[in-house]
């Protein structure tokens, strides 16, 4: 209350605020992951592909980010799986090449909590891992870029650019470049693979020699790969082509391992290996058509045409989600040409409505893939062994039109109503209104589903085209506008029509797969015992996840002045190479450059431990340690918040004491906490703020408040030196 401003007689109240502001103290622990994903989409359909995603939970990841990828065995180079002559698992490699999904485990499982996640792209069936750019946002530095909007996060993770070979040190850096700017957050790096010692010191020489020489105290480096004990879901289709017998490359059969059985046995054997097959090809082949629809570069087939919403540079998501994207963009378009209804805005408006018609024509198209016996979809005699409530499902699905392109064809009639605007549309549709006789395909096993390739002529094709590319010049642009906005709900009901179909497919040929998968297990131990040998191999990962989730554990139960060393790693079996006191040495102290390398290491009777807290800068005697610099992240970033509301106010000693007693009140709670050495708050720490002690006349002048806060940080004890000597006998 301004006293002077006080003119009526009476009683006034004015409340005196004595207390200085607190400083709230921001997270610590929260990473950001940038990687591959299988999807990346919002719960609405709407792609989440470069964009950040906070979860807390592996349900969450899931949820949005979907599962792990596909395994990889390559016999061909040694990488298969090897069975001895008893049919054992004795080895089996997993070559694939995307991490993110086991280490976002191994961080829960370490005391991982809130995370962001930044997919991408999907995973690429050749393991691709792309550098991208920033400008437009693509591939891995296209994330780091989406980071920088981001406030929150404290560290950099990117398990995936171990992929990456000489492009992981570009990636590397630009994440050192981003944390050194923001000052608010530190990476946490992989070295790439190697699997015995010699190749491991090249791999650190690499490294050393490529990460440069800017930024290292906000970055720290793990060695080596840690072998963890994640089950994976493996199954007929990952190993069917891929064993071997130990110590060769011969190929084994696997219907050649069914020995000593009666006729009948070896019959029904051979028989479920040979429908397992067709089904597996058979689902392969309903989701590469899927995909094809989906990503413009896999389109392999004319009749797929290219339906990509304006303006989206990544793959879709899903087809519903894609759809919805596409919707999005045509409801956008329609309301410029409202806004200013010329031709030339309608036209653009109606090539998108045009992309509509094409995704559901899409589906018409792959729906007319699938050849069926003539008693009906998914009530075929051959299937009466696997019915559709035996796998688990209680209502039978939806009907299956008998000829999809014509059931489009009227469909569209009746439930869009096109007028004879679209005259020119119609008349195109009705150029394909027939389609070919599809022959049954021989030797099809009891039980398969039966997919029929089916491509549309090329010249029906071109005309359709045509057709949907043109806008009738003869109606006006108000009444275009019109028909488009009326026919947006009928396309909608029509498209959902047509996906629960395809989903009915999916949904039912993966069941049945896994239907039969399980009778074959069941009728036969010799395959379970292969895959459960095959699931309880270990899984080799890059450690920084797992660093990342005991980076959260140990903020959590000590505090980020705590360093995240002699703490075991949850969930790892072993290391790839194990590290001795010698090799140590040379990671730890770095002669050359001081670019430290943190170790992890199993111990005989304790496991695998984390055995190292340095930074890239291990000759810096102030960022030396990682503690050290996470602490001064989180004070510095919690101070420069808590100190907003000074900006502005007099620059006069009110402000300087209310400043000065914010701040010190802060570090006295963290001394009290052990977060900064000394026997008393003024041997921990300073806080100094004033004219003549931080700031002269001319500061003042010129608006600026200059607080000066000096921290001792506790470090840890790397070294423990016990000095022992011999005591000379007294008595």
């Amino acid at each position: 209350m301004v006293v002077s401003s006080i003119k009526t007689p009476g009683v006034y109240v004015n409340e005196v605020s004595i207390f200085p502001p607190s400083v709230a103290q921001v997270p610590t622990a929260i990473p950001a992951f940038i990687g591959y994903t299988e999807k990346a989409e919002e719960t609405n359909g709407e792609s989440l592909f470069l964009k950040y995603k906070k979860i807390s939970s592996m349900v969450e990841f899931v949820q949005y980010f979907g599962s792990g990828p596909k395994l990889i065995f390559d016999k061909a180079t040694g990488n298969g799986i090897e069975i001895d002559g008893n049919n054992q698992v004795v080895k089996a490699v997993n070559k694939q090449l995307y991490f993110l999904y086991d280490s976002m485990q191994m961080f829960f499982a370490n005391g991982g909590g809130d995370s962001y996640i930044i997919a991408v792209d999907k995973y690429k069936d050749n393991g691709a891992v792309d550098i991208g750019g920033i400008a437009p946002a693509t591939g891995m530095l296209g994330g780091l870029e989406v980071l920088k909007e981001v406030d929150e996060p404290t560290m950099i993770v990117f398990p995936d650019a171990v992929s990456m070979a000489g492009d992981m040190y570009t990636l590397q850096q630009a994440a050192l470049q981003q944390c050194g700017d923001l000052m608010d957050r530190v990476g946490v790096f992989d070295i790439q693979k190697a699997e015995d010692k010699t190749a491991h010191a090249n791999k650190v020489k690499e490294f050393r020699e490529n990460i440069g020489m800017a930024n290292l105290k906000y970055g720290a480096v793990y060695t080596p790969w840690i072998k963890v004990g994640i089950k994976k879901d493996v199954h007929y289709r990952d190993i069917k082509d891929q064993i071997v017998l130990a110590g060769t490359t011969t190929a084994v059969v696997l219907s050649s391992l069914v020995k000593n059985l009666s006729a009948a046995d070896t019959l029904a054997i051979k028989s479920q290996i040979i429908l397992l097959d067709e089904l597996v090809n058979d689902n392969k082949f309903i989701a590469a058509r899927i995909a094809s629809i989906l990503d413009s570069n896999l389109i392999a087939n004319p009749e797929f045409v290219e339906y990509t919403p304006a303006g989206a540079t990544k793959n879709l998501p899903s087809l519903s989600g894609g759809y919805a994207q596409l919707l999005q963009s045509v409801n956008s378009l329609i309301a410029a040409a409202e806004a200013n209804p010329i031709v030339a805005n309608v036209n653009i408006a109606a090539l998108e409505v045009v992309k509509l018609i094409r995704q559901i024509y899409n589906l018409t198209v792959l729906l007319d893939d699938f050849g069926f016996d003539s008693v009906g979809f998914m009530s075929n005699q051959r299937m009466v062994e696997n019915t559709w409530t035996s796998i688990g499902f209680a209502l039978p699905p939806p009907a299956f039109p008998a000829n999809a392109v014509g059931d489009f064809l009227a469909k569209i009639t009746e439930l869009v109503g096109w007028d004879a605007t679209f005259s020119n549309l119609q008349a195109g549709l009705n150029a394909i209104s027939t389609a070919p006789v599809i022959p049954a395909r021989d030797g099809v096993p009891a039980g398969a589903l039966v997919f029929q390739t089916y491509n549309l002529p090329l010249a029906n094709l071109a005309a359709v085209n045509t057709a949907l590319l043109t806008v009738a010049a003869a109606a006006t642009a108000a009444d275009q506008i019109i028909n488009m906005k009326d026919a947006l709900p009928k396309l909608q009901v029509l498209f959902n029509y047509f996906n629960n179909i395809v989903s009915s497919i999916e949904i039912f040929g993966s069941a049945f797969e896994k239907a039969a998968e399980e009778e074959l297990k069941r009728i036969w131990p010799v395959f379970k015992n292969i895959i459960d040998g095959v699931n309880n191999n270990l899984t080799i990962l890059p450690p920084s996840g797992a660093m990342a989730g005991i980076y959260a554990r140990v903020d959590n139960e000590r505090g980020v002045w705590k360093a995240p060393a002699n703490v075991s790693v949850t969930y790892a079996k072993g290391v790839l190479v194990n590290i001795t006191d010698n090799i140590q040495d040379g990671l730890n102290i770095d002669v050359d450059a001081g670019k430290s390398v943190n170790a992890i290491r199993s111990f005989s009777g304790k496991g695998v431990l984390v055995w190292g807290s340095r930074t890239l800068a291990g000759n810096d005697n102030e960022w030396r340690y990682v503690p050290v610099r996470r602490f001064f992240n989180m004070v510095e970033e919690s101070v420069k918040k808590s100190t907003f509301w000074a900006v502005f106010e007099p620059n006069d000693a009110n402000t300087w004491v209310k400043v000065k007693s914010m701040i010190e009140n802060y570090l006295t709670l963290l001394w009290r906490q052990g977060a900064l050495a000394g026997a008393k708050p003024e041997e921990a720490f300073f806080v100094e703020v004033g004219l003549n002690k931080t700031m002269t006349f001319v500061d003042i002048l010129e608006g600026r408040m200059i607080v000066k806060i000096g921290m001792a940080a506790v470090r840890p004890a790397e070294f423990i030196i016990l000095e022992f000597s011999h005591k000379v006998q007294t008595s």
